[in-house]
């Protein structure tokens, strides 16, 4: 096992725990909490705050495209296009309420 498999779920752990604040958006105050805690349990800081920032970055990356990043081949992944288009489907009711409500104000 190399070093970062086994630093991996700690800090994948503050990662998931950083998206969950601004997907709630619980704000500043919670992020610096995790950040506190990030820096009080690191022996290495600089290398773990690299760390969280890659994986953050995967994260996003992820989140953002409909294949599968970790493939050579960049495959397509089904479930990824139908979060994708259900999202685009929601934001888009939801514009054209908020249109609606705009017009007749």
């Amino acid at each position: 096992m190399n070093a970062y498999e086994e630093r991996g779920p700690r800090i994948e752990g503050f990662a998931d725990r950083l998206i969950e604040v601004y997907v709630h958006r619980a704000g500043s105050e919670d992020t610096s909490l995790i950040l506190g805690e990030l820096e009080d349990s690191s022996e290495n800081l600089m290398r773990d705050l690299g760390e969280l920032v890659v994986t953050l970055a995967f994260r996003a990356a992820n989140a953002m495209t409909v294949y599968d990043l970790t493939d050579p081949q960049r495959r397509l992944v089904p479930e990824k296009i139908d979060r994708l288009r259900e999202q685009l489907e929601d934001a888009t009711r939801r514009w054209t309420r908020e249109l609606k409500e705009a017009a007749n104000g």
